[in-house]
């Protein structure tokens, strides 16, 4: 756990670390509700019915009637159906599960900064098998104790991006509990959480880990620096080499002749880009974590290796041709393997190197749109750019710098994540 969520800085303004806070997170804005002494007696009545429902057995003419006077039941309530955040489930912090029949029927006992503490002790009705709560309903319970950790903690609101439930001891029905959960570790927008849950006697039944909003910090970070760095080597090294190859250049030796110092510069950068660019495909392959889909991430694996290595081959090329001039003493088949080196150049970049990088694109685009990882007008964009470059890769080399400009955004965007950078507001 972090210093900063144990000085209890609950107190501190939420926005200096969220400006959008007031949205929420996109949640309802709860407030907390009064329906009456008559909704605790109905959720009390409830739970009960739940847990009949899941374990008594009588005749057919007693469902006749259970079942008729729960149709009129549902008949009373209907026209009252409100949206969420109006009715007072989940409202009602003095009843069982803040009056949600969805939550296990928890109280609140400590609620700091520091950390919050339930009491909670499961019916009939959580039972999974062998009068054990089921596996499932745990998962339910550490996500509203990682929510009001959050809350007491005055981190910014924000939703559950992974949660890991490790099974110590089978949780029995029937008796007393205690869970607690805390943040582990807080910087910038985002947090740790831990939680536990244990029995009157301290044991360890079950505990939790969950990372609110991204995975990890280390991750998006270094992504980014990555993707900076090899957008701005890489983008130079394009410039290098357009610049000594220029557009629609007349096929001959004066271009390697001329341009022999430049292609030197690209030939010792491009190996760091290179260097950056696999650093910046291994971060962002391990930000997917358990989202990861094998074929899609097959793809951008793969498309990326074949894009770095036709870069690689052209960039050698054009530097073995500008310098092979002092080992040959033919001039005209000097000529010749030049002509056919720049078209192998060419070839290896307009036409594989940046298909490849849109299929790159692609790929990581539907992980993006699968998983949310990412905005989708993020995504929408990357769709377009690649499929322009599979279609128009041809038309001019400068295109190619789409590519690194597009790693740029995608970094600016991940360091913004990462709190390093802000974009949302001027300070």
């Amino acid at each position: 756990m972090t210093a900063d969520a144990r000085s209890g800085k609950a107190g501190d303004d939420p926005h200096l670390l969220d400006p959008e806070y007031d949205k929420h997170g996109g949640f309802p804005n709860f407030q907390t509700a009064d329906p009456g002494p008559g909704f605790g007696r109905f959720l009390t009545a409830m739970r009960r019915a739940q847990d009949l429902a899941v374990s008594a057995d009588p005749d057919s003419e007693t469902w006749e009637q259970a079942a008729d006077r729960a149709e009129e039941l549902v008949k009373l309530l209907d026209p009252f159906e409100a949206a969420e955040g109006v009715g007072p489930a989940n409202r009602v912090p003095s009843l069982p599960g803040s009056g949600s029949l969805l939550m296990p029927p928890y109280r609140v006992v400590k609620f700091d900064p520091d950390g919050v503490e339930l009491s909670v002790q499961f019916s009939r009705f959580a039972v999974g098998g062998n009068y054990a709560v089921h596996g499932g309903v745990l998962p339910l319970l550490f996500d509203s104790v990682f929510g009001m950790v959050i809350h007491a903690a005055g981190r910014p609101i924000s939703r559950t991006a992974f949660l890991h439930v490790d099974y110590r001891k089978v949780t029995p029905i029937d008796t007393p509990l205690t869970a607690r959960g805390w943040v582990r570790e807080a910087e910038g927008r985002k947090a740790f959480v831990n939680a536990e849950l244990r029995d009157t006697e301290e044991n360890l039944l079950a505990e939790a880990q969950a990372d609110r909003q991204l995975r990890r910090l280390s991750t998006p970070r270094a992504a980014a620096v990555a993707g900076v760095l090899f957008a701005l080597l890489f983008g130079t090294v394009l410039v290098l080499v357009r610049t000594t190859l220029p557009e629609h250049a007349a096929y001959g030796t004066q271009w390697a002749d001329s341009g022999r110092d430049r292609l030197k510069i690209a030939a010792v950068l491009m190996p760091f880009a290179g260097i950056t660019f696999l650093w910046f495909i291994g971060v962002v392959r391990d930000g997917f974590g358990r989202l990861e889909d094998k074929f899609f991430a097959s793809v951008f694996l793969g498309s990326g290796l074949l894009f770095l290595a036709m870069t690689f081959s052209a960039t050698a090329v054009g530097v073995a041709l500008s310098s092979s001039h002092a080992f040959t003493q033919d001039a005209a088949a000097h000529a010749e393997v030049v002509a056919f080196g720049q078209m192998l150049m060419l070839t290896l970049t307009k036409t594989y190197a940046l298909r490849m990088a849109a299929v790159f694109m692609i790929s990581l685009a539907t992980i993006w749109l699968k998983t949310g990882l990412m905005p989708r007008w993020l995504v929408g964009v990357t769709y377009v750019v690649a499929v322009g470059l599979l279609l128009s890769s041809d038309i001019s080399m400068w295109l190619t710098l789409a590519f690194p400009i597009w790693v740029l955004v995608v970094s600016v965007l991940l360091l913004n994540r990462a709190g390093v950078i802000d974009l949302d507001h001027d300070e």
